[in-house]
């Protein structure tokens, strides 16, 4: 019984998201209301508000998911395996590649959402970049150069998760992580 209702109360969060996603493609989120987003979820508004408050925290749902799948492939790696951290740079850009119009929506959201700023909290990205710093830097340098290399790299990803016609999840994953090295050194 207990299962049954699980599945039911994730259905239901999927169709909410699964509407915000398809309205989102018109209108920012700003100008969707809780109404439209009901009916194009097939639910009233009651059974909205048992999951969610608003539409901003249907966002935040996705988002928190979507960044719980890209911390989760970033944890199994130690800086120091080099051939790990490409396998898995790679595995985050062929997530977001599978979910690209997610991927394509959660990037270009408004700064107000905070999701760069999330993604790029991300410990395993820090991580992997203050590990090719040399020992001795000073604190203050080492920060710049890890916010310098994160901003970069989150530019190129930007522009590669929005091209059409993309390189392959390895090679980006290849030119992200030897340009971010070079800042590094």
């Amino acid at each position: 019984m207990e299962k049954k209702r699980t599945r039911q109360i994730n259905d239901t969060k999927q169709r909410i998201r699964k509407a915000l996603l398809e309205m989102l493609r018109a209108e920012e989120i700003n100008r969707i209301s809780i109404r439209g987003l009901c009916q194009k979820a097939g639910i009233n508004r009651t059974t909205f508000y048992n999951h969610y408050g608003s539409q901003y925290d249907v966002l935040k749902d996705m988002q928190d998911s979507y960044l719980a799948d890209i911390t989760a492939a970033l944890s199994h790696v130690h800086p120091s395996d080099q051939a790990a951290v490409h396998r898995q740079v790679e595995l985050v850009l062929k997530y977001m590649e599978d979910h690209l119009e997610l991927s394509r929506l959660l990037l270009d959201s408004s700064p107000s959402s905070g999701f760069a700023e999330r993604l790029l909290a991300i410990p395993g990205i820090n991580v992997l970049l203050e590990h090719s710093l040399p020992s001795g830097m000073d604190r203050n340098l080492r920060e710049a150069v890890v916010s310098f290399a994160v901003s970069g790299s989150w530019k190129m990803l930007s522009e590669w998760i929005h091209r059409d016609e993309r390189i392959p999840a390895e090679q980006e994953a290849q030119l992200i992580l030897m340009l971010a090295g070079r800042v590094c050194h």
